[in-house]
């Protein structure tokens, strides 16, 4: 296995093996552990993901990479880890019990006055309760990085319509797949749909109403990510 000093450890952070195989990822995560000097479950509950997610991946059992929303959560908690090595796991988001299951509290606020790029900013926030094991199954970046935003306009419509609960994970800010994002522009927050040129560098940004303009192309580079839409909730 690579020698883990320091110069290696910030190389595996920053270059998370996206596209690579089951064994160049697993092999990745696990020099990330011995160079942060932890094991799977820490860095497990400090990144918001379930213990068990990280255990069955090490333990050989898995068929399956992980994923860039996993990766990206993995890699957050140990850029924290590695600017202070004692830092303690953070609470998985207001006193959560230990385990997969019981409450936990997740900002809400209506998109007008969502304040991109934290759930923290919203102006005047509600605090609505969700099962943490359901929280989890999501695969946030954290668990605290979680705002349930209340939908309003009709641009994305009939997909999205007026007082749908959407659960917005605020730690995305790179787009690395297709979704719902929340995209700040002026000030404000508009949720818009991504795809991604297979050749990389450039995104189509779409609103589901055929009322809106044309779709249109960007560079990656020129859009500000406030969020991805983990889940999508409605009233019958």
């Amino acid at each position: 296995m690579l020698e883990v000093n320091r110069d290696n450890l910030m190389r595996l952070i920053n270059s998370p093996p996206y596209g690579g195989t089951i064994e160049e990822q697993r092999s990745w995560l696990r020099a990330l552990m011995q160079g942060l000097g932890v094991r799977g479950q820490r860095l497990a509950v400090g990144a918001g993901i379930a213990p068990s997610t990280v255990n069955r991946f090490l333990s050989d059992r898995s068929n399956h990479r992980l994923r860039p929303r996993t990766l990206d959560a993995l890699v957050a908690e140990a850029s924290r880890l590695s600017s202070d090595p004692h830092a303690a796991a953070p609470p998985q988001t207001k006193q959560a019990p230990s385990g997969s299951e019981g409450p936990c509290s997740v900002t809400c606020c209506k998109l007008e006055d969502f304040a991109p790029p934290a759930a923290q900013n919203c102006t005047d926030p509600e605090i609505r309760s969700f099962d943490r094991g359901f929280l989890l199954s999501l695969e946030p970046t954290s668990l605290d990085n979680l705002a349930l935003v209340l939908a309003s306009g009709d641009s994305m419509l009939p997909t999205i319509t007026r007082g749908d609960q959407l659960l917005v994970d605020c730690g995305v800010r790179t787009i690395r797949q297709d979704g719902l994002y929340l995209l700040r522009a002026g000030g404000l927050a508009l949720l818009r749909r991504i795809t991604l040129d297979p050749l990389g560098g450039m995104a189509r940004v779409t609103t589901d109403n055929p009322a809106y303009p044309s779709p249109e192309d960007c560079a990656l580079d020129r859009l500000e990510v406030a969020g991805l839409v983990r889940w999508v909730g409605r009233r019958l």
